[in-house]
């Protein structure tokens, strides 16, 4: 519907007709976005625990300990890890741009220290994750082998590696830290986006109505 918009648009520039017929067709048009869930907890760990290899376990490592896109993970370097003060930062670079273009600042997970500190090792590239085929460049993809993982594991087939982003706001959440803290450690300039990368599960649900 989009393309045909376009193409009586141009075909009014052009003259050949004087008015675009299907304007009003694409006007009604909603577009519903498919909302992302995040993994439980045991999820999380199933999926880490199984990875296809070691760049992807310590790729899913990374994901949800840092609340990360696969963007920022991707362009990692060795020179934003702070291993002394436990500190990744996610920063804007000549050739990659953070979503909200502000660089911030993630406390490291002993975890995650441990997984990257162990990775460094047999790395030998300014890139954490550097491409398999070329080391000179970050990893580009992960998504032919994760899908048939997770399927393999039964997990729900909506959930995607951006899943790990919205488990770490919503595990966070659950052990009782605040949206703002949440919010600031996400990279949100509005909190009303991290409300949305927050979900509530059932049993939490289900322990709120208890204390009626």
């Amino acid at each position: 519907m989009f393309l045909k918009n376009k193409i009586f648009e141009r075909a009014k520039e052009e003259d050949p007709i004087v008015s675009n017929a299907f304007r009003h067709v694409l006007k009604g048009l909603k577009v519903y976005k498919r909302e992302i869930q995040p993994f439980t907890e045991e999820e999380v760990q199933l999926l880490i625990e199984n990875a296809t290899n070691r760049l992807h376990r310590d790729f899913y490592t990374t994901l949800y300990y840092t609340g990360s896109r696969f963007g920022e993970v991707a362009n990692l370097e060795w020179e934003d890890l702070d291993f002394e003060n436990g500190v990744c930062h996610i920063c804007n670079k000549s050739e990659y741009q953070t979503k909200t273009r502000k660089s911030r600042i993630v406390p490291m997970h002993p975890e995650l220290i441990h997984t990257l500190q162990e990775r460094k090792k047999s790395i030998g590239s300014k890139y954490v994750f550097p491409s398999p085929q070329n080391n000179s460049r970050p990893v580009t993809t992960l998504q032919r082998k994760f899908p048939e993982l997770r399927d393999a594991l039964g997990i729900d087939p909506t959930k995607t590696l951006h899943s790990f982003r919205h488990s770490f706001a919503t595990h966070l959440q659950k052990k009782g830290v605040t949206i703002e803290v949440v919010q600031e450690l996400l990279g949100h300039s509005d909190i009303r986006m991290t409300r949305h990368y927050q979900k509530v599960d059932f049993a939490t649900l289900q322990e709120a109505v208890g204390r009626l």
